[in-house]
């Protein structure tokens, strides 16, 4: 990489809730745990030898995925570019869409599209960025969709978009 490349930041679609949410979250990181675990680490370093001390181990590995977070809030923060939902068309799946799909033998499947952020596959929160978030996205429904998962290929209709 010579001196004149620039690096890209990834731009990231992102809900203002989840803009809000994880705006709040980075504050409380900066405004009240980073203190708390500071206080953490200083009692527990009044203790003595550090090198056997559990307090002051388990603070520093505290202190240490705290501020991994901060980081990841920071950039995630830096790349994220809010939506307006009423500005997208709602007949297509974006961020923001909850979507019904259905397979072959009935079978449904409801996922909301996500950003990266947000993504929760166990709450049925998919990223855009995901297999079925990219398969999906920019579908209406009656689209067919297919995309890989680890049990294989899935291929299902979209029968709802709401927004």
């Amino acid at each position: 990489m010579d001196s004149e490349t620039t690096v890209q930041h990834q731009v990231v679609e992102i809900s203002q809730s989840a803009y809000v949410r994880l705006t709040e979250e980075l504050e409380d990181l900066l405004h009240c745990e980073r203190p708390r675990i500071a206080e953490r680490i200083r009692e527990a370093k009044e203790d003595g030898d550090l090198a056997e001390n559990n307090d002051y181990i388990a603070a520093k590995q505290e202190q240490a995925f705290v501020e991994g977070r901060i980081l990841e809030l920071r950039h995630a923060l830096s790349v994220a570019v809010i939506i307006e939902p009423s500005s997208l068309d709602p007949e297509i799946v974006h961020i923001g869409s909850k979507v019904v799909l259905v397979d072959d033998d009935g079978d449904e499947l409801c996922v909301e599209v996500v950003s990266p952020f947000e993504a929760d596959p166990d709450l049925g929160r998919v990223s855009d960025q995901s297999p079925v978030g990219k398969a999906i996205a920019g579908k209406r429904v009656g689209n067919r969709v297919v995309w890989d998962a680890p049990g294989g290929h899935i291929e299902m209709t979209i029968t709802s978009i709401t927004v």
